[in-house]
């Protein structure tokens, strides 16, 4: 009877823990964000409501949570209840999840979403009812082979189970990402992140990012070039990983890994370079509140184009990284380096979009880099601040966290030590 009483007062008491109510409360929000009769009077009428939410939701967390920074505890049956709620909620801002439904649908028939676009007559007996709500249709695939296959495997459902299968699949990702990443405390700020971006919005890049747990968490060179190759086949972004293991005892095998990725990578980007989607993309796409919506409100010029000059500085900061911690041992500073790689890159690309961050999160949360947290969790938001058209000066507020992590990497000296040395 005693033994009975404990398992029931066990069960209520992680029932009503900070990662149950919280990952409802978000599941709930999202749902009643979308579910607002707002009129379509501007292209993101939501954009405010779910800001404010992150916001408010933030200072939650903070207040209720910051004494307790034990493990975060979420029960199954509240865990699929969120999903379930969620899967009655479209996508917030977004029609990315039209596009990888559709061309999953055109490689499962048989063409090539590589040369044939989405407004292409050849497609017209391809059933689709989405297929009006498809961003830019004149431009073909831009996602690696990987990726399509992943949407080819459900290319024969209608659009309906397309995205629950999709949102299911996203689910248990994230399960799987807050195992490798322990439960740490510091998700439950990334709940409406999480939930919005993956399992609402369905993208992409929690796929890519899997593989990469493997690495963060294994220490064989062959384990870590197969998650980077596997990662790169369905978004290309871990590529550049490789250059925070540029150092005196492991240069050789960063040059071995890179090397690798790309004779992977390399015969996907010639076969589909010639596509319109990815000379739109290489040539034309400027979709960011970073570095460049700053040199375009200085500098209006073509002779200063903000792409090179963005790349270039990119390169910099990267080689001052590899030069400061070249002779370096410690997994720390390894660590520290992926930060740096990834914040960088995000800031100075031509396109971004918050999803993105999720390349940035599980390496900043196992470092326990408070700044390039904040730097996720602000550029999450002033993207979406960006979109609804107003750009400066709170855009530039919320990247000072990019300076900080740049100034703490690559000038000062980190005294953290908390993590075992490679």
């Amino acid at each position: 009877m005693t033994g009975n009483l404990i398992l029931k007062n066990n069960f209520k008491e992680n029932l009503f823990s900070h990662g149950n109510i919280l990952w409802l409360l978000c599941s709930l929000a999202l749902m009643i964000i979308y579910k607002l009769p707002l009129p379509y009077t501007e292209e993101f009428p939501r954009v405010p409501y779910y800001i404010g939410f992150s916001f408010g939701y933030a200072l939650l967390v903070f207040f209720w949570t910051h004494k307790n920074k034990s493990p975060i505890k979420i029960n199954s049956i509240i865990f699929w209840l969120g999903l379930i709620v969620l899967c009655f909620t479209e996508p917030l801002f977004e029609n990315d999840h039209f596009r990888y439904i559709w061309e999953g649908r055109v490689l499962f028939n048989g063409y090539n979403p590589y040369t044939t676009p989405p407004n292409s007559d050849l497609l017209d007996h391809i059933i689709f009812s989405k297929r009006d709500f498809i961003g830019f249709p004149s431009l073909s695939s831009i996602y690696p082979p990987l990726g399509l296959l992943n949407y080819a495997l459900i290319g024969w459902m209608n659009y309906e189970w397309a995205m629950i299968t999709l949102q299911i699949q996203n689910a248990l990702l994230i399960l799987l990402f807050l195992k490798f990443i322990n439960y740490h405390h510091y998700l439950l700020y990334f709940f409406p992140f999480l939930q919005k971006e993956f399992i609402n919005a369905v993208h992409l890049d929690l796929l890519a990012v899997t593989p990469m747990l493997w690495f963060l968490v294994k220490t064989n060179f062959k384990t870590k070039a197969t998650a980077v190759v596997v990662s790169a086949l369905i978004k290309l972004n871990s590529i550049f990983i490789w250059s925070a293991y540029i150092k005196k005892n492991s240069w050789k095998k960063a040059i071995t890994g890179g090397t690798i990725s790309l004779l992977f990578v390399v015969p996907y980007l010639f076969f589909t370079s010639q596509g319109s989607g990815a000379a739109a993309f290489r040539r034309d796409w400027l979709w960011s509140p970073g570095f460049l919506t700053y040199w375009e409100a200085i500098f209006n010029s073509p002779l200063l184009n903000g792409r090179y000059i963005g790349f270039a500085i990119f390169l910099v900061v990267i080689l001052a990284r590899i030069i400061k911690s070249f002779n370096s041992i410690n997994r720390e500073d390894t660590l520290d380096s992926i930060i740096l790689t990834f914040s960088a890159l995000f800031f100075f690309s031509p396109v971004f979009n918050p999803w993105y961050l999720i390349w940035l999160l599980p390496f900043a949360i196992t470092r326990e880099n408070i700044w390039a947290l904040i730097y996720i969790f602000l550029s999450c938001l002033s993207y979406h601040y960006w979109t609804y058209g107003r750009q400066i000066p709170i855009v530039l507020i919320t990247h000072f966290p990019f300076l900080v992590i740049s100034y703490k990497l690559l000038i000062s000296r980190c005294n953290k030590t908390s993590l075992k040395t490679e």
